[in-house]
């Protein structure tokens, strides 16, 4: 068996504020190729957080951002879901916001 932890610090927002101002243009890259894990992914967990990595220098004015998709995985840990690409992340004004400290399993 295999197994490992990252621990980074990162400026997180919430399934509701990415719901907020989720941009038309933006997606999700689920980890899960299964149809139906990716469903009960998406409707049923609903405390997702997106830990923001910053901006993948792909387009003009910042709306390149990348952010990992995680979902609660128990004793305060996380697991990685999917990625969240192409919008803004200015939009939540991460310089007034403290950096968190995850755990991903």
């Amino acid at each position: 068996m295999v197994s490992g932890r990252l621990v980074l610090m990162a400026v997180c927002i919430t399934e509701d504020e990415r719901m907020e101002t989720d941009p038309k243009n933006s997606w999700i890259r689920w980890d899960y190729s299964d149809g139906e894990q990716r469903t009960h992914i998406n409707l049923v967990n609903k405390t997702f957080i997106y830990a923001l990595l910053g901006d993948t220098g792909l387009a003009p004015g910042g709306a390149s951002s990348v952010a990992l998709v995680l979902a609660p995985a128990g004793n305060g840990n996380f697991m990685r879901i999917g990625l969240f690409f192409h919008f803004d992340a200015r939009k939540w004004e991460l310089e007034s916001r403290v950096r968190r400290r995850i755990t991903i399993i």
